[in-house]
């Protein structure tokens, strides 16, 4: 665009000047100029906006039909085309279709009226491209829609189609379709005898005239309509005569039918069913569980509905199978189920010695070949010990029927064999039953058997024995460290090696006035708590294949001081649990002479400490708790300066480290000062009106001081009883 500002008021091009240049600029009048400019600077310019997508599928109405080879569909797709820059593309029906016929027609956007002649391009069935605007053309896997750019609006291709069946028996048609906001469906089976359904359908309607089905539905969006149309031919089976034509066999349609192609040989011979049974009963207190697997082999035939003959003592829980075939299953009485088989122009079922009920289970289409379901079911014993009958599963309309029986205790029952009889039931090894029965057991299978018929009684019998008190919590090692102080305090470090199924809380019963420090289990700090008698309690978890470490500290802060001679009693604590090996581990003044200890503990070498594997051995490291800044204390840690490590303090110190011994022997004197006064140094974390000290929270971990020139003296025990009370370890002592 060109043009120029002047102060000449009347100059204006004149209205005969060529509006376009060969340069392409524009003349217009200074007056239109300013004019455009004032609008562009007022806003109102329009900023043009993509669509999000492309293109949208508003509907798609299918209409069918069925023949004898194939369907064949008329199909009308609503295409509203969004995008004006690009080329569009929508594939519409697959490939492996048969397009007759197909026309596109085009509404431009805003179009109120029909569709002008000049707008609208068509495809011919022997063409499959057409106009300039659109095109129709197969791809590898499909027929696809493509419009060009710069014309949106709204496209209705309308197809005609022809499909091959999707199953053997010409019963099952597929059409995979674009997703439509909008599915419509009107499909026809040209017989009045067969039920019509379409997957996925929102609503059905369906009518019916002496020689036809139909179905109209509305469909949810899905990429696939799915139908699927079957005939219960069992009724003309079970008269003896020829088996019936698939479905699309008995349509008419003699004129797509090749007439050279050579007919079908029928089979005329009876169907034939066997049966293999897999039975898993599993007796507990008071309730046999049991778990069949039943494979249905079906030759020359095609079956619908399966029923089996339960003993009315037998309760069904569930009937399932791998493929979701099954539409319903119910227990009638044997009156009801003659009742069923009469509208289907079956035999009644015959008379059974027996009473019984029968379970029908109907699929939602016929199966050949073969077919198996899994039922789920109990039967309530007269009590815990009693003799009981194996449920035999009998099964209607077969030939023959095998299988194998496993059973087995669910509790701490005993099974034994009263009385088997019938034609081919034997009792095998457990080990031969096949493994697609030992898979679905849940216990231990000690009884296995196997049978040829179902026209067998086994008559088992089960006994419920006292049940003995055993531990369902015991503690493997435990080594309680304790480090006496001249001013008669105590400071004790216990860690617990202990296996645990169902206990809760560990008891531990400790002098009076003691002050607890921090409790620890599997590596994480927990919350303590005293019952009513006193008694510290720990919560514990349970074990796996590893023992799981308790470990607490206490202090007692009111003992006996060391002055000139006397002795020195240390108690060992007492646990409600039994212990395997209890190792103490006391550290003296060194400015004392100790003579030979006396009390409930035998003294022991460095060389037991070190031997045992439990200490000697290196432990997985528990995960490490994170505190805040200015937390006192770590965790019981395992390492060369652990309390579980103290064996390696005494048994591995040499010369070659008494420097860096000395140097920490510094250390753990000021850090033993500061646990000394652990009310003091941890204040500034804890609420001022209980210093260092706090109920009902989280403890902190506490590390061990090592105290180097102290003397050490070691003692053991094996096998105590829980709650069992160790007398003090009395300890003479006279000033050096």
């Amino acid at each position: 665009m060109a043009a120029a500002r002047s102060t000449d008021t009347g100059a204006a091009a004149p209205s005969s000047a060529t509006p376009f240049t060969s340069t392409g600029n524009v003349r217009i009048p200074v007056a239109e100029f300013l004019t455009l400019l004032d609008r562009a600077s007022a806003g109102d310019g329009v900023v043009f906006q993509p669509p999000p997508v492309s293109f949208l599928m508003s509907r798609c109405v299918a209409s069918g039909s069925a023949g004898a080879t194939f369907a064949s569909f008329e199909l009308r797709f609503e295409i509203d085309v969004l995008s004006a820059d690009s080329y569009v593309t929508v594939p519409l029906v697959p490939s492996t279709a048969t397009l007759l016929a197909a026309s596109v027609l085009y509404e431009p956007i805003g179009a109120g009226s029909d569709l002008e002649d000049d707008d609208a391009s068509s495809v011919a069935g022997d063409g499959l491209t057409g106009g300039a605007t659109v095109a129709l053309t197969p791809s590898s896997s499909s027929y696809t829609f493509i419009s060009k750019p710069s014309r949106p609006g709204r496209y209705t291709a309308q197809l005609e189609i022809q499909l091959a069946y999707s199953s053997i028996h010409n019963n099952m048609v597929a059409l995979t379709v674009p997703v439509c906001t909008r599915n419509e469906l009107r499909f026809s089976v040209p017989r009045a005898d067969v039920t019509l359904s379409c997957e996925g359908a929102l609503s059905t309607t369906t009518n019916r005239t002496a020689s036809a089905t139909q179905i109209v539905c509305v469909l949810a969006p899905s990429r696939t309509i799915s139908l699927q149309w079957q005939i219960d031919d069992t009724s003309s089976r079970r008269r003896g005569g020829k088996e019936p034509a698939p479905v699309s066999a008995q349509l008419d349609a003699a004129a797509l039918a090749p007439p050279e192609l050579p007919k079908l040989k029928v089979v005329e011979d009876d169907p034939m069913v066997t049966v293999a049974q897999r039975l898993v009963c599993e007796i507990g207190e008071g309730v046999l569980a049991l778990n069949a697997g039943l494979t249905f082999s079906l030759v020359a035939t095609r079956r619908e509905v399966f029923e089996v003959r339960v003993p009315p003592t037998l309760r069904v829980l569930d009937v399932s199978d791998s493929g979701s075939q099954i539409r319903a299953w119910e227990v009638v009485s044997v009156a009801d189920a003659n009742a069923a088989r009469a509208a289907a122009n079956l035999p009644p079922l015959r008379e059974s010695k027996e009473p019984s009920a029968v379970l029908r289970v109907r699929l939602a289409y016929s199966v050949e070949e073969s077919f198996t379901m899994r039922v789920s079911a109990e039967v309530e014993l007269a009590g815990t010990s009693c003799d009981f009958a194996i449920p035999a599963l009998r099964c209607v309309d077969v030939a023959r029927e095998k299988g194998w029986i496993g059973v087995g205790p669910k509790t701490n029952v005993e099974l034994d064999e009263v009385a088997r009889a019938g034609v081919g039931l034997s009792k095998v090894d457990v080990n031969e039953l096949p493994a697609s029965l030992t898979s679905e057991a849940t216990a231990r299978l000690v009884l296995a058997y196997k049978f040829l018929s179902t026209a067998y009684q086994l008559d088992m019998r089960v006994t419920k024995h006292a049940d003995v008190e055993v531990l369902v919590a015991a503690i493997e090692q435990c080594l309680v460290t304790a480090i006496v102080t001249a001013e008669g305090k105590l400071l004790y470090f216990v860690q617990i090696n202990l296996r645990n199924t169902e206990r809760q809380f560990l008891r531990v019963q400790l002098q009076p006035n003691v002050q607890i420090w921090s409790t620890v289990v599997a590596g994480e700090p927990v919350k303590p708590a005293t019952d009513a008698d006193g008694k510290l309690m720990i919560p514990l978890t349970k074990s796996g294949d590893e023992a799981v470490v308790v470990a607490f500290a206490f202090l007692v802060p009111d003992g006996v001081p060391m002055v000139g001679a006397g002795h020195t009693a240390v108690a060992v604590p007492t646990m409600d649990l039994p212990i395997s090996h209890l190792f103490v581990s006391l550290a003296l003044p060194s400015q004392y002479k100790y003579d030979e200890p006396t009390g409930g503990m035998r003294k022991a070498s460095e060389n037991r400490f070190s031997q045992n594997p439990y200490f000697s051995k290196a432990a997985p490291r528990a995960v490490e708790p994170t505190y805040g800044a200015g937390a006192v204390g770590h965790r019981f840690d395992r390492g060369r300066r652990s309390s579980i490590a103290l064996n390696e303090s005494m048994s591995s110190h040499s010369d070659d480290d008494e420097a860096d011994d000395n140097c920490y022997y510094e250390q753990q004197m000021v850090k033993s000062e500061r646990i000394s006064s652990y009310k003091t140094a941890s204040a500034r974390n804890v609420r001022r009106e209980a210093p260092g000290r706090s109920a009902g929270v989280i403890p902190v971990s506490i590390e061990m001081p090592r105290l180097d020139d102290a003397s050490q003296i070691l003692f053991e025990r094996l096998l105590l009883s829980a709650h069992e009370r160790i007398e003090p370890i009395v300890i003479p002592y006279r000033q050096k």
